[in-house]
Order: structure tokens, then sequence, then C-alpha cells
């Protein structure tokens, strides 16, 4: 029975690395299209690209609030967003979105589940990401942040790059 419970925790660690190696293949694609891009246009159609070609998540949305971006579609200046960024220390994932945010997707499918990542130059938030899934599994309180962490960090800085290009 002992040897049983030892061979299914083993099967348990062989399939989550698995799935991490899969995640860091799929946030390879990412930082190599992000490298690709030039412009805030190119940077945001890769973002969109990846995570929906090798994420399968299609609801992406980017808001900026820096101001080399006013003058653009991604821009926002909704303060209640700005704060809600500035309180991130660390990605977001569950089920609830605020108002706004969720007013950045369409209607239909109803999202269930939510990841929501500050854009940071040094400390302070200029943007956020938030991905949506109407899979209410998909984004969950127990999830670990460390990729979505280190995914916000490669968008910040291709952000950042095409801002002050």
């Amino acid at each position: 029975d002992r040897n049983r419970q030892l061979e299914a925790r083993l099967a348990q660690l062989v399939r989550h690395g698995e799935q991490n190696d899969q995640t860091l293949a799929r946030t390879h694609k990412l930082s190599l299209a992000l490298m690709k891009a030039l412009t805030l246009s190119e940077v945001h159609s890769a973002i969109l690209q990846v995570f929906s070609e090798h994420f399968g998540l299609n609801r992406v949305a980017i808001r900026l609030w820096h101001d080399a971006a006013a003058d653009t579609e991604l821009y926002n200046a909704r303060q209640d967003v700005r704060l809600l960024a500035g309180n991130l220390s660390a990605p977001y994932c569950g089920p609830y979105a605020n108002d706004e945010i969720i007013s950045w997707f369409p209607a239909v499918p109803v999202l269930q589940s939510f990841a929501q990542l500050a854009l940071r130059e040094g400390t302070e938030p200029f943007g956020m990401v938030v991905i949506a899934s109407d899979d209410a599994q998909r984004f969950t309180f127990d999830m670990q942040t460390h990729y979505l962490a280190q995914m916000g960090e490669l968008i910040s800085l291709a952000m950042l790059r095409a801002l002050k290009a």
C-alpha cells in the first residue's frame, strides 16, 4: 500500500514537472516574440498572438497610463485601475475583477477567472495586463504565480522599450 502511495506521488511530481516544462517553453515563445517587436503596436500584437496560440487564451487586455501611450488605444487614465495595479505586490489570480476591468472584454462568454499583472517601471506601475478565461479553474487563488510574475516583467520591459522609442 505504501509503495502504491509513493508511485502515485511520483507520478504526480512527474506531471507537475511536465506542466512546468510546457509553461517554460511557452514563456520562451513569449520572450522571443517580445524581443522581435519594436513598436508598441507590435508588442501588443505579439502578446495577443502568443497567449492565443501557445497558451490557448484569447481574452487578454492591456491598459497603460504611461504618458507616451496617451494617444493609443491602450491608454486608460482611470484612477481605480491605477490604484489596483499599485496594490498588486504579485499577480492576482481568482474569480474577481472590478467593473472597469470586466468592461475591457466582450460580454460573451461570461468570464469566470482572471489573472491580473501590474506592469512596472521600477516600483511604479504604468499599466496592467489582465488575462481572462471562461474556465473557473484556469486562474485560482491557490495557483502559483511565479511564471505569471516573470511574464509581467518581460511584458513590462518590452512595453517600456517601445514606449521610450
